[in-house]
């Protein structure tokens, strides 16, 4: 009997020993009882053996012989309320297998939480070494609802595109919905890797809904010969959160067949938040590179097609540290490349976080080597028929190296589809850097290709605003290399208050219809179009060969419908071509119109200044009118100013104010009505004429479309011998006398502007020749600043001007500041009240407003920071607007600004779950202090970061903050930046 006891004994402590899955409850019996496998313990959970509340703990490597599935509660014996998984405590466990289905199937069941815990020495693996193309980790299937994955590492090997490391399935009562997937490791199993880490696709009528996919890092799905995705919503689903889950691959991929690679990828449904994910890089931490090539490989980072019922959201995304080499024949509209690409349905991009494609500064984080010709590169692109907001985006830090005679196209935003209504506002496209976004290498590629800042080709309603495009450059020497800063083809149009700068081509282009340089493309279908105050600055054709190349600021081509262009600022401009065709000469022009459709063409309030410092055999055009009368078109130009520079070297090409002709003998021209206008031409030098005003020059005039005085009360000025051309050069009374026209137009007259190169306001108290000699015209009642106009005696030129007396400024002053600079004056006004604009410029001519005060007294010391200033040259001036709505302009001073040693991000900006991360870019290794304060500077959390060079992630955790606002404040040795949070 001893001898039996002892053998029980010893056999129960070997069961104990091997056991490791341990079960309490609730109810039923309550435990702990001990299991070997995970599979054997929801055996007893689905016959109800344990009730209520269940706890099962992991001990140890386990290794599953069957399948695990766990049933919804009340299916057969089942009666749990909820099941806790978890690792026991300090134990590295794993659950393996190698099956053909999931390790653990979540059929129906409900209120399951699997928890790897990560804390402690605790962690959890799962993992599936199959390589069955029907295999898994984790599958939800037949109505498996509100089950958490949290902190776990989850592997597979399935290499089928069908399948995935989590599989959300078919259900025919009810989707498999409000299941939520939270910082987990999702990776490839020993054996190898899967195509698709997420997998969802539901049944028509049971979607797979609101779901969550948060704060995972996804890393090294990848088949060869497959369609590869991270993040793959295939169909039936609808509403889910994806969100703050980097994505990334740890070494090079090369593809075998042509297939597509996507970071996330949604087909179907709506109301879809995609949301703070960076895909990318080959760390968690966000260095190295995310490497794809192969024979035809694209990469679509993020692809949606959505529905209508409710808008999605696609906010906050970062798609960066990204290299292709592909040799697939990509082109639009998904080309072989696209950062964001919408599919159609109403989705918001950007509106209330930018997502950013590349990087606002440097060069590569994108770079795309193709193979093939025609590729392209986009890098947001809505291709539907519904709603779209595109706003706040970056794009930039884009670089295609086409070898040899390939080509290259990059179109930083892109609509295509019909019948749309697309906003697409605030973004900035192309970086800080020169050559942010760039095709080819100069002297070795010579292929073509097409820069666009946005290209829109949807015939629906475009509105494209407040956009800044910057910093393109085509390399080729292809006479079709060719960038355009926005081009419009169809739709009704609205383009307003963007700022386009510095674009430049080396390409040969030789023709109109190729234009080198487009600021303001529209043309083809385009209906009731206006372009109003935008700022194009710095086109540059830089290839010095004997070509044609044309440079314009705007241009309008075939078949436009009605057309208003106000407002806008042209300057700096330049073309280094050659050409000495005298009917096909190289030009730059501020305003181009040529054969369009039909209407009415209305030019008012713009300001035009070309030529400055350009020495070149150019010929220089304020505004060039081409229009073909068979369109029964008629030009009205009302209230622009044309300031028309430079000495050229040698050549006999002219320049004009304004022209209207074609440089052939076969013109002849629109109807045109030409008021109040400000044509100034003080170009000199070379053999060629410099007019103010001219009507097909080198051949006959046609006074078709010339009535008498259809060009009156504007001011000509020019060299007297050549004020006009009409048959020949003309001086002011011969060109009245040949025109029949401008009989009370001045000529000769002194116009001061603040900056003839740039700025074509007017200098207050300095301009007695154009004040209140201008004739009312009834449809233009404001100036360019939307200042009121004189109802009787109107100025002219784009600028009213107002006589008060001045802002008077006692001084201006500026100092450095650590990594800001201040900036403090003194004034005096007989005003009411001044509201002073503060500006800045990198060069000295281009300035942009950074910041305002209003005042009503101007006893104190006004003072301004300028946190953020570019590395190198700063230069500050004031604008200053009284209440009257006159302006006045300060001095400008400089102040050198060394390159920023860190950059910093806070995102979400809103908060909900107690979480952020803040993403540190360093050039260097260093320290820096976190503290984050509430709205009266009560501190809620400190702490310091060791920081390395390149981009890394710390997450900053608020579990008990209350709701409201707070201020994180980052601070280096000589480096800070503050941001504001919400918590709700």
């Amino acid at each position: 009997m001893k001898k039996l006891y002892l053998f029980i004994s010893f056999a129960l402590i070997c069961f104990i020993a091997n056991a490791q899955v341990f079960v309490s409850a609730t109810a039923g019996n309550t435990g702990p009882s001990n299991y070997a496998s995970l599979r054997a313990a929801a055996f007893s959970i689905n016959n109800g053996v344990h009730q209520g509340d269940i706890s099962i703990t992991v001990i140890g490597a386990v290794v599953e012989n069957i399948p695990t599935v766990l049933l919804q509660s009340g299916v057969g014996s089942a009666a749990y309320t909820s099941i806790a998984i978890r690792p026991g405590a300090g134990s590295a466990a794993s659950i393996t297998g190698d099956f053909i289905s999931p390790v653990i199937d979540f059929s129906g069941a409900d209120n399951i939480t699997i928890d790897g815990l990560n804390t402690g020495g605790s962690s959890l693996v799962i993992s599936n070494i199959s390589l069955s193309a029907t295999s898994s980790c984790i599958r939800f299937t037949d109505g498996a609802t509100n089950n958490i994955i949290r902190n776990c590492i989850l592997l597979s090997a399935t290499p089928s595109a069908t399948s995935a490391t989590i599989v959300f399935g078919s259900s025919a009562a009810g989707g498999n919905s409000n299941n939520s997937i939270l910082n987990n490791r999702i990776a490839s199993a020993s054996t190898g890797a899967p195509a698709n880490a997420i997998l969802s696709s539901g049944t028509a009528g049971q979607e797979n809904a609101n779901n969550t996919i948060s704060d995972n890092f996804i890393y090294d799905n990848f088949q060869p010969g497959v369609l590869n995705t991270a993040i793959l919503l295939s169909a039936n689903n609808t509403g889910w959160t994806i969100s703050n889950n980097r994505i990334y691959q740890t070494t090079g991929r090369v593809f075998t067949s042509g297939f597509i690679h996507r970071g996330i990828s949604i087909v179907g449904g709506s109301g879809y938040n995609v949301n703070g994910n960076i895909i990318g890089n080959a760390t968690e931490t966000g260095t190295g590179i995310y490497t794809l090539s192969g024979t035809a490989v694209r990469f679509l980072a993020i692809d949606i097609t959505a529905g209508v019922i409710t808008p999605s959201n696609v906010q906050g995304n970062r798609i960066e540290n990204i290299q292709l080499t592909s040799s697939a024949a990509g082109g639009a509209p998904q080309g072989i490349f696209t950062g964001i690409y919408i599919a159609g349905g109403d989705v918001n991009v950007g509106n209330i976080s930018p997502n950013i494609v590349g990087s606002a500064i440097g060069n590569g984080s994108i770079t795309i080597i193709p193979g093939a010709q025609s590729s392209v590169v986009t890098g947001i692109t809505y291709n539907g028929g519904n709603n779209a907001n595109i706003e706040n985006n970056i794009v930039g830090s884009i670089n295609m190296l086409p070898t040899g005679a390939l080509s290259g196209n990059i179109f930083a935003v892109q609509l295509a589809g019909t019948g749309a209504t697309i906003n697409v506002r605030n973004n900035t496209l192309g970086g800080s850097s020169s050559n942010s976004i760039s095709v080819g290498v100069k002297g070795t590629t010579t292929g073509n290709g097409l820069l666009r800042g946005v290209y829109g080709n949807n015939n629906g309603t475009i509105t494209i605003a407040n956009n800044t495009i910057q910093h393109f450059t085509h390399n080729s020497n292809n006479s079709l290399a060719l960038f355009r800063g926005i081009e419009c083809a169809t739709g009704i149009q609205t383009i307003r208050g963007n700022i386009i700068n510095n674009l430049e081509t080396f390409g040969t282009a030789n023709s109109v219809a190729t234009q080198a340089g487009i600021g303001i493309l529209v043309g083809t279908a385009a209906l009731n179009l206006i372009i109003d105050s935008n700022t194009v600055s710095n086109l540059k054709a830089t290839n010095a060969t004997s070509t044609n190349n044309i440079v314009s600021g705007i241009y309008l081509t075939s078949n436009v419908t009605g057309a208003r262009i106000t407002r806008n600022r042209f300057f700096g401009f330049s073309n280094a071509a050659t050409g000495v065709d005298p009917v096909a000469p190289p030009v730059v022009a501020g305003i181009y119109l040529r054969d369009l459709a039909s209407g009415e063409l209305f030019i008012a309030n713009n300001m035009i200044s070309l030529g400055t410092g350009e020495t070149t055999n150019t010929a220089f055009i304020g505004i060039w009118n081409q229009v073909n009368p068979a369109s029964g078109y008629s030009a009205r130009l009302y209230y622009n100013s044309i300031n028309i520079q430079g000495t050229v070297a040698a050549g006999g090409h002219p320049s004009f104010g304004y022209y209207r002709g074609n440089f052939t003998t076969t013109f002849t021209g629109p109807l045109v009505d030409i008021k109040n206008n400000i044509f100034s031409n003080e170009r000199t030098g070379g053999t060629g004429g410099h007019y103010a005003i001219a009507n097909s020059y080198g051949a006959a005039a046609s006074a078709s479309g010339w009535p008498a005085n259809a060009s009156n009360f504007n001011v000509l000025n020019a060299i007297p011998a050549t004020v006009g051309y009409w048959n020949s050069n003309q001086a002011i009374q011969d060109w009245k006398e040949s025109s029949a026209s401008d009989v009370n137009s001045l000529s000769g007259v002194a116009i001061s502007y603040v900056d003839p190169a740039s700025d074509l306001h007017l200098v207050a108290n300095a301009n007695a020749a154009v004040e209140g000699k201008g004739t009312p015209i009834a449809t233009v009642t404001a100036d360019i600043d939307n200042q009121v106009r004189d109802l009787l005696l109107p100025d002219i030129g784009a600028d009213e001007i107002f006589t008060l007396v001045p802002v008077r400024m006692a001084f201006f002053r500026g100092q450095k500041q650590a990594s800001k600079n201040l900036l403090e004056w003194k004034a005096s006004s007989s005003s009411a009240s001044v509201q002073f604009i503060i500006e800045r410029s990198t060069n000295g001519v281009n300035f942009e407003a950074i910041g305002s005060i209003s005042a009503s007294s101007f006893t104190q010391l006004f003072s301004f920071y300028d946190m953020a200033p570019v590395a190198g040259k700063n230069y500050y001036r004031l604008t200053m607007i009284e209440d009257d709505g006159s302006r006045s302009y300060s001095s400008s001073i400089l102040l050198v600004a060394d390159a920023p040693v860190f950059a910093a991000k806070v995102q979400p900006g809103l908060i909900n779950n107690g979480m952020a991360n803040l993403y540190i870019q360093s050039v260097r290794k260093g320290q820096l202090l976190v503290s984050i304060t509430d709205a009266v500077g009560r501190q809620v959390l400190s702490k310091q970061l060791d920081v390395q060079p390149g981009s890394g992630t710390y997450p900053l955790y608020l579990p008990a903050a209350a709701k409201g606002v707070y201020y994180v404040v980052i601070k280096g040795k000589d480096w800070e930046s503050t941001q504001r949070i919400l918590v709700q």
